[in-house]
């Protein structure tokens, strides 16, 4: 009797000790985002301009153009957002340095290309539009006066984006949301960058002694996209009309690539007006 209870106990305990043991949950992650649904309609927001400085590292008037961008978001706190595309062509004046970082990339080249051809550098684009001649990529010297023609424009989309570095799973958290403030027809789409700032690496400078230096300080460089380059839509489900309070949320994560610095980083999204292809918010926020 005793060897057979011993044996029914010895038993159990194996069978019990080889279960598989459950995947680590953690319990204080909130889940992720996809979704639609109304709430209560905000007063507006200020409508956000952005300013995409397409650029190369061997050209030699870039980091004056570069200047204009910095000194708009300076001249206008809050109210203006630089990005820097690097461009992949014309090659004599983008070719990536040997030995430092490669800035031109996919993404961008998608964006510059759907704004128009590149011919020479620099140049660039405010909130995709076109200037007096139609076109969208444009001098520097038209960024200031179209900046101010857009800051006096409304945006019928409030955006909201909040931002998380985890450095235990070294990746980045975004959490966006749009909200209309007024009803609103039409369809709209949103771009999510990954961007990272101080950079250092070789730029051609006119201004610099020897024509170039290697110690440039590259900022607001768009690295990648999340999602579409040219945008991905702002999907609102069957069941919800487009009025006013109407929000669109949608979080995601973002791998470390080895080369980004997790302190640098920082996440732009940019909604597009799909009726004519331009910007009407957007939002800038660290990691």
């Amino acid at each position: 009797m005793r060897k057979a209870g011993l044996f029914c106990l010895l038993t159990v305990f194996v069978f019990w000790s080889c279960e598989e043991e459950p995947p680590y949950i953690k319990f204080t992650e909130k889940p992720l985002l996809d979704t639609a649904y109304l709430s209560t309609a905000p007063a507006a927001q200020d409508k956000r301009v952005l300013v995409m400085d397409v650029t190369g590292v061997r050209c030699n008037n870039c980091p004056r153009a570069t200047k204009v961008a910095e000194d708009l978001v300076k001249q206008n706190p809050g109210r203006v957002e630089a990005l820097a595309l690097y461009a992949s062509s014309p090659a004599s004046l983008t070719r990536p340095w040997p030995d430092f970082d490669t800035l031109s990339n996919a993404d961008a080249t998608q964006i510059i290309s759907s704004l128009g051809s590149v011919i020479s550098l620099p140049i660039g684009s405010v909130d995709y539009a076109p200037d007096g001649t139609g076109n969208r990529l444009v001098a520097a010297t038209s960024w200031p006066l179209m900046v101010q023609d857009r800051l006096k424009l409304k945006s019928i989309w409030n955006l909201e984006l909040r931002t998380e570095w985890q450095a235990d799973e070294d990746r980045g958290r975004l959490e966006i949301k749009a909200i209309a403030n007024q009803d609103f027809s039409g369809s709209y789409s949103w771009v999510i960058g990954i961007v990272e700032s101080k950079i250092i690496g070789k730029q051609s400078d006119v201004d610099a002694a020897g024509g170039y230096t290697d110690e440039y300080e590259h900022n607001h460089v768009l690295r990648k996209t999340m999602g579409s380059a040219l945008g991905d839509a702002m999907v609102i489900p069957a069941g919800l009309n487009p009025v006013a309070g109407l929000t669109v949320e949608k979080h995601l994560y973002v791998p470390r690539r080895y080369n980004w610095k997790a302190e640098n980083l920082s996440a732009m999204v940019w909604i597009i007006d799909n009726s004519n292809g331009q910007v009407v918010q957007v939002a800038h926020a660290d990691f």
